[in-house]
């Protein structure tokens, strides 16, 4: 993966970079010399740096959405071009120390990402506690439930989810509600080959708006059991 760092100081000479990592400390814009643009994986911005508001509208194109970081205080230090590539290449503020964040970049920020939806057809409802249910449509399903204000199990997915080794997995669950109702996802964690560990469970917050990266270093591979 290459990985472009803007800024004064280079975090490699003061970091380890993985073996995996291609590390490039402001060696944009690049000679042109073969004709083939050079994108890169990852773009973290450190602080001020001299570029042009030219550089900083072709850089766009050579880096992904959700894929540029920067150091909070260096966002003011940007000129109002490089201010908007933040704010366009939706970039997302450093918040953990630079040598976790260096050691993460290969199991977060890996080539051929990609996403899917559960559907809600694939829910074993427990009707225990579901008075009425209906489909709305393919992703989404209408419960009517009463739990007594008490945790109850609406049910089970079908499905387990696998999980790649040296990758991160994350989460977004989708839910309204017309009442003080909260949901929440628990998940197992089992090696292949096993049934799952109750020990190894956890517990998805459905009222957090954001996405949530599953608790399990980037080593584990196995699958996942929802509940």
């Amino acid at each position: 993966m290459n990985v472009l760092q803007l800024g004064p100081s280079d975090w490699s000479a003061d970091y380890a970079v993985p073996d995996s990592v291609e590390w490039e400390h402001n060696a944009y814009p690049r000679p042109t010399g073969d004709g083939k643009p050079h994108r890169y994986t990852v773009v973290i911005v450190t602080g001020a740096v001299q570029l042009s508001d030219e550089d900083w509208a072709k850089l766009q194109w050579l880096s992904d959405p959700y894929t540029v970081l920067y150091v909070p205080e260096a966002r003011e230090q940007l000129s109002l071009a490089g201010q908007t590539y933040l704010r366009l290449q939706l970039a997302k503020p450093v918040n953990e120390e630079p040598q976790k964040l260096i050691n993460d970049l290969p199991s977060k920020y890996y080539f051929g990402q990609s996403g899917m939806r559960v559907s809600p057809q694939s829910l074993m409802i427990d009707d225990q506690c579901v008075q009425e249910m209906q489909f709305h449509d393919e992703g989404h399903l209408i419960l009517n439930v009463d739990t007594k204000d008490q945790w109850r199990s609406l049910g089970n997915y079908r499905p387990s989810l696998y999980i790649d080794p040296e990758r991160v997995i994350k989460f977004w669950l989708e839910q309204q509600s017309t009442d003080d109702l909260h949901l929440r996802l628990r998940a197992f964690y089992s090696p292949l080959g096993g049934d799952g560990d109750p020990a190894k469970s956890f517990i998805i917050d459905m009222d957090s708006p954001q996405e949530q990266e599953l608790p399990l270093s980037p080593e584990e591979a196995g699958r996942l059991t929802n509940v």
